[in-house]
């Protein structure tokens, strides 16, 4: 420990970020950028653009139309509905169980294939900012591991910084080059703070059952599936009846949850579509609102008859819902969702500056024990200041420095 709690936060905030620095610029970067995720995957993929107004109830019947013919043994039918920004629907069915997925995109309105060029868009960005394209739960430990750290990072450097209102408006791009950086590190730390806090914590908020699932399995036994339906967040498959049936007419069906909720139709699942106990699960759009919630209606397969609704949410998942919204600004208009990503970007510049300064404090150092004989006192202190932070208790640097940067080092 340093001889100070001041000292001890600095050495905390300037390794917390050294380690992970590089891990949490790409999520910064990658997150930021999948605020558009939607117009960079139109972007790379014309061939989806809107072109006429879509029928919901008609792509899903012609996506069923699809899938019957396509695998009509599978135990589950998968499809996506079209939307204004990508009209085309996205069906998913697996042959048999551990096999893989199978997909497909389909016209909305004749339900013919649909060729568009094999990129993933917008969704490799977004895949990338919480699983770094390792496998998911590789990827989703590390990223998550790397949010507590920035957390513990930002909340050093605030305990840190002596002057953290002053630095939000002193940025001297014509000082010492190392005083510039530090300037441009405070700024963009110190003017997006509220964003950097939330953005982290929310982030753990999102993935906290990987994190944290003990609670949860042993309350259920280790059902997940049950809890997530106590929760309100998904509707169980009735058991099969092992009898021949005929899956009904979807359109009744989502025009009746359309109703019920006051939402569109976003994705369908179909449970055992060729059995007499077959299941219909229509998941909607997002309603107005903060919360990051799908409602979700359930449907006799056969008779189209309404089951279950997962409405209303419970307090605990609506804030749960909440603190997964704010991360995911969905809720977001434009001038909003400019100001979310404008702050990210300024994540993304706030973390480069520190590395950037790291970098350039150890150059600093090792020229001057280079110019020195090693183990000299200058030599010592000054690496005695590296280890420690940015600056010491009196706002000293290394030597050489000009005295504006001595002098303002405390700012730090």
């Amino acid at each position: 420990m340093k001889p100070t709690f001041r000292q001890s936060m600095a050495w905390l905030h300037a390794w917390s970020g050294l380690v992970v620095g590089w891990v949490l610029f790409a999520v910064f970067l990658t997150g930021t950028l999948s605020y558009y995720r939607t117009e960079i995957s139109q972007w790379m993929r014309p061939e989806l653009r809107a072109g006429h107004p879509v029928d919901i109830p008609v792509a899903a019947e012609r996506a069923v139309d699809a899938l019957r013919e396509r695998a009509p043994d599978a135990r589950a039918w998968f499809m996506t509905l079209p939307t204004p920004e990508i009209p085309a629907t996205r069906i998913v069915w697996r042959a048999a169980p551990g096999a893989p997925f199978s997909v497909a995109l389909l016209h909305p309105a004749t339900g013919a294939a649909l060729t568009a060029r094999d990129t993933r868009g917008g969704d490799f960005l977004y895949r990338f900012h919480y699983e770094l394209h390792l496998p998911p739960l590789w990827g989703r430990w590390i990223v998550g591991g790397c949010a507590m750290v920035m957390l513990i990072a930002l909340l050093s450097g605030i305990v840190t910084h002596r002057r953290i209102f002053v630095d939000l408006f002193t940025f001297r791009p014509g000082s010492a080059p190392q005083r510039a950086w530090l300037d441009a590190h405070n700024v963009t730390g110190v003017l997006a703070l509220p964003f950097h806090l939330m953005i982290s914590y929310t982030g753990l908020v999102t993935l906290m059952l990987l994190y944290m699932p003990w609670g949860v399995d042993t309350a259920y036994r280790g059902d997940r599936e049950r809890y997530f339906q106590d929760r309100g967040q998904t509707i169980a498959a009735r058991p099969p009846a092992h009898a021949p049936g005929t899956l009904a007419p979807l359109g009744p069906m989502i025009r009746e949850a359309m109703r019920l909720t006051g939402s569109e139709a976003t994705f369908i699942a179909i449970h055992t579509p060729r059995d007499a106990r077959s299941t219909v699960v229509v998941t909607m759009d997002e309603p107005e609102g903060l919360a990051h919630l799908h409602p979700a209606v359930g449907f006799d397969g056969v008779t189209g008859t309404s089951f279950g609704t997962t409405m209303p949410a419970s307090a605990a998942t609506t804030v749960h819902g909440t603190l997964v919204g704010l991360h995911e600004a969905h809720f977001a208009r434009w001038p909003l969702r400019l100001l979310f990503f404008l702050s990210g970007l300024m994540g993304c510049a706030m973390v480069a500056s520190g590395l950037v300064l790291w970098d350039r404090r150890a150059s600093t150092q090792a020229q001057l024990c280079g110019a020195t004989a090693a183990g000299s006192s200058a030599c010592s202190r000054a690496q005695r200041r590296h280890r420690g932070g940015p600056a010491d208790r009196r706002g000293v640097l290394l030597p050489g420095q000009p005295a504006t940067a001595r002098r303002d080092a405390g700012a730090f």
